[in-house]
């Protein structure tokens, strides 16, 4: 009887591998055993500037953020924490981190979605974080490709309440993914224009190759 329940869990709640259409692992939901170990295996934390990122952008990484993201796939977070926690510790603890901010999204898009995506991320990693305001109803970054556009969509987007606890402080931007750091050099100006912060990084699971060209208090280039 319990393994007749057991296959008919399986057949109702059986979903394919997002990545590579297999079956997926039932524990992880969205991804199959073989997908999960390689996105395992290739998690790094590296850093250019004053950016720390776990993976390198690509078109599979890519494709996972975007479900997340924009399919509404609530579960990946759980993919995601897991594999970071270790490493953005590593970082709170190296930056000697006093604040956090998680990018906000805009208010039709939390509506829409119902969650702040790099929020349930920290969440899942019982990490406590500031709030924040996207004021700005943006279009989404991915579906500008011009840098000067995504620019343009961003400025003066975000509010932080003015209060003086963030001055002389040391702070960490969560995002999700950096591809031209549009949006979280305008976070950053918006923190710096109201505060004289100690220090600012950034920390996201994903970066692509553009991050390099980013003038963003650029330090000496790590992988760790």
């Amino acid at each position: 009887m319990k393994k007749l329940f057991l296959n008919i869990r399986k057949l109702l709640f059986k979903t394919d591998c997002i990545l590579c259409n297999k079956d997926a692992e039932e524990k992880l939901r969205y991804l199959c055993s073989n997908c999960y170990n390689n996105l395992k295996l290739s998690s790094s934390l590296k850093k250019m500037g004053n950016i720390y990122y776990i993976w390198d952008y690509n078109k599979l990484n890519s494709k996972l953020i975007f479900e997340y993201k924009y399919n509404n796939i609530k579960e990946i977070s759980n993919i995601y924490s897991s594999i970071m926690k270790d490493k953005i510790f590593e970082v709170l603890e190296k930056e000697e981190i006093d604040y956090i901010f998680p990018i906000p999204i805009t208010k039709k898009r939390r509506s829409k979605r119902g969650y702040n995506q790099t929020e349930v991320i920290l969440d899942k990693m019982n990490l406590r974080y500031e709030n924040s305001e996207r004021i700005k109803e943006t279009k989404a970054m991915y579906k500008l490709l011009d840098k000067g556009k995504r620019e343009k969509n961003i400025s003066n987007a975000f509010y932080i309440n003015n209060i003086n606890k963030y001055n002389d402080k040391n702070i960490l931007i969560f995002d999700d993914i950096i591809t031209t750091g549009a949006t979280t050099k305008e976070f950053e100006r918006t923190l710096k224009d109201k505060w004289k912060v100690k220090k600012i990084v950034i920390f996201s699971c994903m970066g692509s190759k553009t991050i390099k060209k980013l003038n963003i208090n650029k330090e000496v280039n790590d992988e760790f």
